[in-house]
């Protein structure tokens, strides 16, 4: 059964682990090897977190999946009575071979889904221009709402170092 957190100490146990598992030299070492080691070490490390917390996990790649990837690179869920999809948790979504300031298609999955969080995790050059693209696409999508949780873990591959970031469309 999944422990239930309100959306705020959610994204925060979350950025807690993206910060403490894959900041640092963790990240540097994990970039100087190889696009799957980025992807097998984000996915564990997110992946533990959900099931440490209750969530079914749907992804490929992850040992301890409840189901294999289908829309996003990840998801937590929640399941009813009878099997219901009562509602997801966390989606992620991994691009870590993204050389561009620019927006991903990938990112524009996050934009849509209906999420307790958000998670980009992705690689550029410019992690200020990046970031500041995905909030403006964010706030401007229609059917968004007030409030939607994003956490931004980008990797800036010029200053060689991870940036974590917390966004919620709407607030100051």
């Amino acid at each position: 059964m999944a422990i239930e957190l309100d959306p705020g100490h959610l994204m925060q146990k979350i950025e807690q682990t993206a910060i403490s598992a894959l900041g640092g030299s963790q990240l540097n070492d994990l970039w100087s090897s190889s696009f799957g080691s980025v992807t097998t070490r984000v996915k564990q490390v997110f992946g533990d977190l959900g099931k440490s917390l209750g969530y079914q996990i749907a992804a490929s790649g992850y040992p301890g999946a409840d189901g294999g990837e289908w829309l996003y690179d990840m998801v937590w869920y929640v399941l009813g009575p009878a099997g219901m999809y009562l509602r997801q948790a966390m989606v992620l979504e991994l691009e870590p071979n993204l050389r561009t300031d620019d927006l991903d298609d990938h990112f524009l999955k996050l934009v849509q889904a209906r999420a307790n969080v958000r998670v980009w995790f992705t690689a550029v050059q410019s992690h200020e221009q990046h970031i500041t693209n995905c909030k403006r696409q964010a706030s401007v999508f229609s059917n968004g709402a007030l409030g939607d949780a994003y956490l931004f873990v980008v990797w800036n591959s010029a200053l060689r170092r991870a940036f974590v970031e917390q966004f919620h469309v709407g607030w100051p």
